[in-house]
């Protein structure tokens, strides 16, 4: 199955709402195909009125131990089935995936509800709070983000091995996909290349043969490409008016990181000599 996660950071009881309106929409909750009944499950949280539970999720939200910009108050994650799936879904077996989901994706007690959508790729909607019960951070790395998925996965092969359509490789990695307009889009269906697409197919090629920031900003003023820098480290590339991030153009985020890495050491290991260098000066 496919995993999403999205993070709402604001606090304010109308944000609140509308997210859990959105998960609670009645018509989407409506099976059109098998006729399964609308199906919610809860984790702490009281009844099934949804200005309750509103409520509920501001009151443990101003729980919260610590308080930052960037802090997530809720989690809108959603899991979702492959179409073929569909007729050997039954509704328990929903429930089964929504209450594993809920117990094993925080490491510790958390409020959240699942609602599942029948569309013709059903799917379930979770929302969870950003905060333990008790006011603590629950948030998980990527790694473990990525093993819980992996977990979750395992889990379904194990129990529904029907849903073979509704397998993915998590352990693989994703590949970046240069996003194209609705015009450029029919300029390649008839065989066209944009601007945009020349820029990345070039932008890629001149990154895989370097090692470091550095080198690929060298290469792609050698290319006649104009790079542009965000706090001073080398972010993307102009093409006209506008700019596009290295991994917009489909420069792999791994490859980026390990670039980003050797020209810190590189920068280290000059300013070191650099220090030296004036250390001998000083002695003469």
């Amino acid at each position: 199955m496919i995993v999403k996660a999205l993070s709402h950071k604001s606090s304010n009881v109308s944000a609140i709402r509308r997210l859990v309106e959105y998960v609670c929409d009645q018509e989407k909750m409506q099976d059109r195909y098998y006729g399964r009944k609308p199906l919610i499950v809860k984790q702490f949280l009281q009844s099934y009125e949804q200005g309750n539970w509103v409520q509920a999720l501001k009151s443990n939200d101003d729980k919260r131990t610590f308080n930052h910009a960037k802090r997530t108050v809720l989690r809108h994650e959603i899991i979702s089935f492959a179409k073929e799936s569909n007729p050997l879904i039954s509704r328990n077996t929903l429930q089964t995936f929504a209450k594993y989901y809920l117990k094993h994706r925080m490491t510790k007690p958390t409020m959240g509800v699942a609602v599942v959508h029948y569309d013709e790729a059903p799917h379930i909607h979770f929302v969870i709070a950003g905060i333990a019960l008790d006011g603590s951070a629950t948030r998980i790395s990527r790694k473990e983000f990525k093993t819980f998925k992996i977990q979750l996965q395992q889990f379904q092969q194990e129990k529904f091995p029907e849903l073979s359509h509704s397998l993915v490789d998590h352990n693989k990695a994703k590949t970046l996909k240069l996003k194209l307009t609705h015009q450029e889009q029919r300029m390649k269906e008839k065989g066209k290349i944009s601007e945009k697409e020349k820029l990345s197919r070039k932008v890629i090629q001149i990154a895989q043969e370097c090692v470091s920031l550095e080198e690929l900003e060298s290469k792609l003023n050698r290319h006649k490409l104009k790079p542009y820098h965000r706090k001073g480290i080398l972010t993307g590339v102009w093409l006209d008016k506008r700019k596009f991030r290295l991994t917009t153009l489909g420069v792999g985020r791994e490859h980026l990181k390990e670039m980003t890495r050797e020209q810190k050491r590189l920068d280290a290991l000059f300013q070191s000599q650099k220090g030296k260098d004036q250390e001998r000066r000083l002695e003469r």
